[in-house]
């Protein structure tokens, strides 16, 4: 066998997701990739109905989604990117799973994608809460897309 083509394929090979199969708390998913999810979970439950009039975008790794609070003056959008996958906070990330160790720059790559779905500068910040002493209040990773501009 040729030494090249293997060595590609071998490459090739080790850029695809494995696939996981979690325990018997998780919730089966609507969608074709099995993520883990929690019962009793207020963001697996909505990544669970896959309500579009919550969703505002997603890809493989994060859903973008509507707070459930009416926007303010100061704050107009205030969205939630959380993942697929049920994980309690950033203290809670494996580093040897390629899908935590992409998470940080999915989220970031969603933020970028809704900001330009912003009017003006296209400005925002992103916050995470980690713990109950830094404010969690729900224990599903996610992260506060806020910005004093408007949604288009």
């Amino acid at each position: 066998m040729n030494h090249k083509f293997l060595r590609i394929t071998l490459i090739l090979l080790a850029l695809i997701p494995n696939k996981v199969t979690f325990a018997k708390d998780i919730v089966k998913t609507q969608n074709s990739t099995n993520f883990k999810r929690v019962k009793n979970c207020p963001f697996c439950e909505i990544l669970n109905e896959n309500n579009p009039n919550k969703i505002i975008d997603q890809d493989e790794y994060v859903t973008a989604i509507k707070k459930n609070r009416q926007p303010t003056k100061e704050h107009p959008v205030d969205f939630l990117i959380i993942p697929k996958k049920h994980i309690e906070n950033i203290k809670a990330l494996n580093e040897n799973d390629d899908y935590d160790s992409n998470l940080g720059s999915r989220i970031w790559l969603m933020a970028k994608k809704l900001s330009k779905k912003l009017s003006g500068s296209q400005d925002f910040k992103l916050i995470n809460n980690n713990g109950a002493e830094a404010d969690q209040t729900i224990f599903h990773l996610h992260t506060h897309f806020i910005s004093t501009n408007n949604w288009k």
